[in-house]
């Protein structure tokens, strides 16, 4: 969860003349394939591929994961991985199938963007706190030692293989 979040979304603070500002940035509508909607509530987080391109956000240690986080109450867990991937990459996306279900309960889903793999993608200001940087990235280049879950790994390279 981002610090001095907003009931509503990302609060965004500005330091104007010496005197700090606060707002409230409105994430987008959760966007959901209906085909695949799902009430369960859960941590989760998007699996985006695009063009053999894997989307990943990179944490202040250096590791990589998903664009993903802790669910909001109330709110569905593909509700929780469209806000979340809005939050730390600024992309709004639509949550697909359900990939997989960790141990730990965490729900991955595929995810849909317009956004063209290679792209920059800018990570927001609001994150400062939690994300380095967005990167697309070819998974081959991706070491389980860099990934965030390194045990996961292995997994995550499987589900990315099958997505067409």
């Amino acid at each position: 969860m981002l610090p001095g979040r907003c009931a509503t979304g990302v609060k965004s603070l500005l330091i104007f003349g010496g005197v700090l500002l606060t707002a409230c940035e409105q994430a987008p509508a959760c966007r959901i394939d209906a085909s695949v909607a799902d009430s369960r509530q859960a941590n989760a987080g998007c699996l985006i591929k695009q063009n053999g391109q894997l989307l990943v956000v990179e944490h202040h240690n250096g590791r990589l994961g998903f664009p993903a986080g802790t669910g909001d109450r109330n709110e569905s867990a593909q509700c929780t991985a469209h806000r979340e991937t809005w939050e730390e990459t600024g992309l709004d996306v639509e949550v697909g199938a359900l990939l997989r279900s960790f141990d730990n309960g965490f729900r991955l889903y595929a995810c849909h963007t317009t956004q063209v793999a290679g792209e920059a993608v800018s990570r927001p200001w609001q994150v400062w706190r939690e994300i380095r940087s967005v990167h697309w990235l070819d998974p081959a280049s991706i070491t389980a030692d860099r990934w965030r879950y390194p045990e996961q790994w292995p997994q995550v390279r499987l589900l990315f293989d099958t997505l067409p």
